[in-house]
């Protein structure tokens, strides 16, 4: 008789344990964050969404004004190809004076313009 309330401590413990598992598994899960291709949209999460210390434009402005061109595409290209595989794009800065990042073929595009710090950008997507 005695053992009867051993076992059931056990089958709680590892049915505790066996719930414990799943919740951790699916908090860990990450969603992946959909976004309307917009391009608007688009410039708003480049201008506002924090990367590890400032967002994307704030960096990219930080290089341009430095005049380190190389880094600032490197910004925007890995932030397209994180956020945005496969989507096709042009994003221009200053007048048209310097692309920054571009991907695939433009056919029917849809634009927005941007101003961030002392920089004016453009981009550019599909429809």
């Amino acid at each position: 008789m005695e053992d009867k309330g051993y076992i059931f401590t056990i089958d709680a413990i590892l049915s505790l344990l066996i719930l414990f598992i799943f919740i951790s598994t699916i908090c860990n899960i990450k969603m992946p964050v959909f976004y309307e291709s917009n391009a608007d949209e688009i410039l708003s999460t480049m201008a506002n969404c924090p990367s590890p210390y400032n967002s994307t434009l704030e960096k990219v402005c930080f290089y341009l004004d430095s005049n380190d061109k190389e880094n600032a595409k490197r910004v925007c290209e890995c932030f397209f190809r994180k956020n945005f595989p496969g989507l096709s794009y042009k994003l221009i800065v200053d007048n048209g004076s310097e692309v920054l990042a571009s991907s695939g073929t433009l056919n029917d595009t849809d634009s927005a313009i941007r101003n961030f710090g002392s920089h004016t950008f453009y981009l550019l997507l599909n429809a």
